[in-house]
């Protein structure tokens, strides 16, 4: 019996990385109310605003996301920086070759909602696929030969963590 994910076309487009104008306009409004702020309690200790919930990475991670809904992977070989949930040591030797491994794909949970699950003729659903984020390292040489039918790669996933 086989079992997969139903294809389907993905899209690819460059990822929003710059502020739209009122995007720009709220966070300078939002540092001047700041520094209003810092200003009126300067006989208080002042610590660097962290979010709500405490986890920058976190914050980091979803701003990114939110400038571009709908997207499901991120895709960069050439030195682009993985978005982790949660600080993570990133590998970094190939298993076959000892080459050095490239950050090179990014799957998002956004991409769990499109996922259909085949088993022969019936169609499953998503079932019960959950996953915060899933990162692709690749070795930067490529170490492909003739007659191989694949090779490992490294794949990082992070689950989601409820707080």
């Amino acid at each position: 019996m086989t079992i997969y994910f139903e294809p389907y076309y993905i899209s690819v487009a460059y990822e929003e990385s710059s502020d739209t104008v009122k995007e720009h306009a709220n966070n300078l409004l939002h540092s001047y109310q700041n520094n209003q702020m810092i200003l009126e309690e300067k006989n208080e200790g002042y610590e660097k605003s962290l979010p709500a919930h405490g986890d920058k990475l976190f914050e980091t991670f979803a701003s990114i996301i939110r400038k571009n809904p709908g997207q499901i992977l991120r895709y960069c070989r050439t030195g682009g920086k993985p978005l982790f949930l949660y600080e993570e040591s990133e590998p970094n030797e190939c298993t076959n070759c000892k080459g050095k491994l490239l950050f090179e794909l990014q799957i998002l949970p956004s991409l769990i909602t499109y996922l259909k699950l085949i088993c022969g003729d019936d169609h499953l659903g998503s079932g019960h696929l959950e996953f915060g984020t899933a990162l692709i390292y690749t070795c930067e040489n490529n170490c492909w030969n003739e007659g191989d039918t694949y090779k490992y790669e490294c794949v990082i996933v992070q689950e989601e963590k409820l707080f």
